[in-house]
């Protein structure tokens, strides 16, 4: 197989999960991981907002932000870089009801359901705010 036949798996999910939860050891901030994953897992179908090659996913907006932290960043630190990323910026409303969606009540599908598209629109800030995303991440790390 030639180099250009060969697929990148540098995209795939469980690579750049491999690589969220590496970088988090590695900073020595592991508690952070099973915060982060489940948050994530509260965007899972966004990419339907995305347009297509103009937007980075989730994961990867995480994946940058954490890179840029280096060994020695607080707790706080870590849930103010995280608050201010891009896809924080995307607002969902339900197709049927109008009802916009809150990722910190509840995630994505169980929002729309396995079967319709959202509604998706951005906005120059993030819902919620980000000193509220912040808060949200803090409380859900595990008691130390």
């Amino acid at each position: 197989m030639s180099s250009i036949e060969e697929p990148n798996n540098q995209d795939h999910p469980v690579t750049l999960f491999a690589h969220i939860a590496a970088r988090f050891e590695q900073i020595e901030l592991s508690h952070w991981t099973v915060v982060v994953f489940a948050w994530l897992a509260r965007y899972d179908g966004i990419d339907r907002c995305y347009f297509e090659d103009e937007e980075e996913s989730p994961a990867h907006e995480v994946l940058h932000c954490i890179s840029e932290l280096e060994h020695g960043t607080t707790d706080d630190e870590v849930a103010h870089a995280l608050s201010h990323l891009e896809f924080l910026t995307w607002r969902v409303r339900h197709p049927e009801t109008a009802e916009r969606w809150d990722p910190l009540s509840l995630s994505l599908s169980d929002f729309i359901g396995g079967d319709l598209s959202p509604n998706c629109w951005k906005w120059e800030g993030t819902f919620p705010s980000s000193p509220v995303i912040a808060s949200w991440l803090i409380e859900q790390l595990p008691h130390r």
